[in-house]
């Protein structure tokens, strides 16, 4: 298995681009509260 079969269907697909852009919205609301708000409203 090659780097090109394993990267179609994790980014080709919208299901899966729809995953990692809510995992990578996720990830930088997390680190800008960390880093500009109160680390507690993480948690919420």
């Amino acid at each position: 298995m090659n780097a090109r079969t394993l990267s179609r269907p994790t980014f080709a697909s919208a299901a899966s681009a729809v995953c990692l852009g809510l995992a990578g919205a996720t990830v930088v609301f997390e680190v800008a509260a960390v880093l500009f708000a109160d680390p507690g409203f993480v948690g919420i």
